[in-house]
């Protein structure tokens, strides 16, 4: 997910990929430091007052993945919780809401179903059935290395998902990186976020 962003310092326009794991960077223009990881959901807390996070499952940058106890129905969903920098640069977070809700029923048999999304205390959330996710990008980090033929099989099941989803809207991920491809611990690969690139954001921050 490609983000443009406006410094509130020289009002000179940036671009960036979220996919990017930082926390600020510096205005090539003025050399101001931009926070752009600010309003991070906190384990203990709730969302709409129903679901509370319990542990971190995955972080891919700009959202963090929980599990997360359902006090209503008393069961263990997978909550993910964008940063609050997200909900205030946005001129329009419910079209945020409204793109990631239409897509995802077509995304393909490995996108992540969302069940419910919404905002609440500024938190842009997703509600999940739960699953124990890593990120290629973590197992990478800590060393995990596929053989060729196990590989050549996640590959062959993401692009039959892809096809599945393009055929069904016409329209591509473009934003696939080693942060938002997950291994559960069945080993099936999943993803998310399909369908979010083509939508443009104008992000102001400081």
């Amino acid at each position: 997910m490609n983000f443009s962003l406006t410094c509130l310092n020289c009002s000179q326009k940036i671009d960036i990929d979220a996919a990017a794991s930082v926390e600020s960077l510096q205005c090539p223009h003025c050399h101001d430091t931009i926070k752009l990881r600010r309003g991070r959901m906190n384990i203990g807390e709730k969302i709409n007052g129903r679901y509370k996070s319990l542990y971190k499952v995955s972080d891919d940058g700009f959202s963090g993945y929980f599990a997360a106890l359902d006090e209503k129905s008393e069961k263990i969903k997978l909550l993910r919780v964008f940063d609050k920098t997200l909900t205030f640069s946005l001129q329009q977070p419910e079209a945020f809401i409204e793109t990631a809700e239409s897509f995802s029923p077509y995304g393909g048999k490995c996108q992540l179903p969302i069940y419910e999304t919404g905002i609440d205390n500024d938190f842009i959330y997703q509600l999940m059935p739960f699953a124990k996710i890593e990120s290629l990008e973590k197992l990478i980090e800590c060393g995990y290395i596929w053989e060729p033929i196990q590989a050549l099989d996640l590959i062959y099941e993401l692009l039959l998902s892809l096809d599945e989803a393009y055929i069904a809207t016409k329209s591509g991920h473009f934003s696939l990186t080693p942060r938002n491809i997950f291994i559960d611990d069945q080993g099936r690969l999943l993803y998310n976020d399909f369908g979010l690139a083509p939508t443009s954001y104008r992000i102001n921050v400081s």
